[in-house]
């Protein structure tokens, strides 16, 4: 679902074609986007850590 809504924001942003949004839009989408961006970071990490961990023996 989250791939599939990430798809679609990013086709949207790409596109040619004028969107129109209020700054304070604007600013809850650049808040929202840093926060994905944690969120990934955070499961990058953690799943470097468990990749770490089911390696070792």
């Amino acid at each position: 679902e989250f791939a599939k809504k990430s798809k679609t924001l990013a086709e949207l942003l790409s596109s040619t074609e004028k969107i129109s949004a209020t700054p304070a839009s604007l600013k809850t989408l650049k808040i929202q986007l840093f926060i994905i961006n944690d969120a990934l970071n955070a499961a990058i990490e953690i799943a470097d850590k468990l990749e770490s961990d089911i390696v070792k023996k």
